[in-house]
């Protein structure tokens, strides 16, 4: 996973638990648009793609006498190649019309509820980069854009000074009032019976004879480390709460 699109993942993650979902709902929300993320991104130089075998020497020789640059497109954990172009600034524009035509052909209905994010990635120095998401912020008026270094995962196999561009598509799901409150109830009760050792929650169960709050089966095998010292609570308060001394479930 790119780190833009997982960055993009983990707050939504936050935002159904602010919203009451349950771990099993959030995953299943989660799977449904990670189906619906991708990323084009352009690759400033042959060598990396030459050493990792992806294009063969002679190929990388032709590119750079002819200043190619290609283009690569990232879908559901798939890396191909999309299109060579003639000189980056060129591959810049050729991302972005190819989000634009996604967008127009795919999620035209989730971006005009607003529930497209328009993402960045980069590999680039600081001010292209910069540079980059200047571009991209023009070519979405009114759109945030969340950028993030590409994973090393991509740019061992591109290089340096890649850049990327790329979309998630938000589930819009409502919870009926009657799920909000069943779901409160089920909290309330389960932080009455996970309190920590000075009397506040203790959301990873700490005490295993506590009511797992991720309910895993009994069965399932997790994984501890030891903390001691540890104290941390989240401003606001909420599941995020962390306030215990000694074990905690990773």
């Amino acid at each position: 996973q790119v780190a833009t699109p997982l960055h993009r993942m983990v707050l939504d993650a936050l935002e159904l638990v602010e919203k009451g979902y349950t771990a099993e709902e959030i995953r299943e929300l989660l799977e449904r648009a990670s189906d619906q993320m991708m990323i084009y991104i352009g690759v400033q130089t042959l060598e990396y793609l030459k050493k990792g075998g992806r294009i063969t020497p002679a190929a990388a020789a032709l590119g750079a006498v002819f200043n190619i640059k290609p283009v690569l497109k990232l879908a559901t954990g798939k890396l191909d190649s999309f299109k060579k172009c003639h000189g980056f600034l060129k591959a810049r524009k050729i991302m972005i019309e190819a989000m634009k035509r996604e967008i127009e052909t795919r999620f035209q209905e989730a971006y005009e509820a607003g529930a497209v994010h328009i993402l960045a990635a980069s590999s680039a120095s600081e001010a292209e980069t910069e540079s980059w998401v200047k571009e991209i912020e023009a070519a979405f008026p009114g759109k945030q854009v969340m950028c993030d270094p590409l994973s090393l995962g991509v740019s061992c196999h591109i290089g340096p000074g890649g850049l990327g561009i790329g979309c998630a598509v938000k589930q819009i799901t409502e919870r009926s009032a009657g799920k909000r409150d069943e779901y409160a109830c089920r909290a309330e009760n389960r932080c009455k019976k996970q309190r920590g050792p000075h009397g506040l929650r203790d959301p990873f169960g700490t005490d295993p004879g506590r009511l797992d709050p991720f309910d895993r089966p009994a069965a399932e095998p997790v994984f501890l480390a030891h903390r001691t010292d540890l104290h941390h609570r989240c401003p606001g308060g909420g599941a995020a709460d962390l306030c215990f001394q000694g074990k905690f479930r990773l």
